[in-house]
């Protein structure tokens, strides 16, 4: 019994030495101010891996972006966003800005871009509008 004992004391103390894992869960991503930010799944990725990309400026070519923590390009793949920016922001179908659009005012959060003009995974560029 006393073996035991010790036994699964050293297993609790082994365990309770290891470090804690302190990464930012994908449902957990705070867009800071001052961000523009895109999600690659609905809901802001909760429950997927946390594919996010963030902006302060504009962008006309989202080809040359890839998601945070993947080598996916973002160019036509964001479903949620949200704008931090301090400005409306309207992000577009086509690269350039062009096509499809629609505009976020400051503080605006949208996790499904499939319920406006946009549209689910069709996102090329964006716009900052802080005049």
């Amino acid at each position: 019994m006393r073996m035991l004992r010790r036994a699964g004391i050293a297993t609790v103390l082994a365990f309770s030495a290891l470090p804690v894992l302190s990464g930012v869960a994908a449902a957990d991503y705070v867009c800071a101010s001052g961000e523009f930010c895109l999600y690659e799944n609905n809901d802001f990725n909760r429950g997927n891996t946390n594919h996010v990309q963030q902006w302060r400026n504009d962008d006309y070519d989202y080809r040359n972006n890839k998601w945070y923590n993947s080598n996916d390009v973002l160019d036509n793949e964001a479903s949620s966003v949200r704008n931090r920016a301090g400005c409306r922001v309207t992000l577009y179908q086509h690269v350039g800005g062009t096509g499809a659009r629609t505009t976020f005012n400051n503080g605006a959060a949208d996790g499904y871009l499939r319920n406006n003009s946009i549209g689910d995974n069709r996102a090329s560029a964006h716009n900052v509008h802080c005049r």
